[in-house]
């Protein structure tokens, strides 16, 4: 199976990969490692989009207060 990673300027990391759970539900899991302490979130595969969804508006709301700065 495949993975996603990205690694910031500042050597911060943030890991995706799919993965089968315990109880046999198919999940995406975030794996951040900012400044080696490892956050993990599990993301069942129905609340992906809603995942995406939102860090899209973070992000227009980091650019927004980021332009009027």
């Amino acid at each position: 199976m495949g993975r996603f990673e990205y690694i910031d300027p500042e050597g911060c990391g943030l890991h995706i990969a799919p993965v089968t759970y315990r109880d046999g539900q198919s999940l995406l899991v975030l794996i951040g490692d900012p400044k080696g302490k490892a956050m993990i979130a599990r993301i069942p595969l129905d609340h992906v989009e809603e995942v995406v969804a939102g860090l899209r508006d973070m992000a227009r709301q980091a650019g927004g207060q980021a332009a009027g700065a």
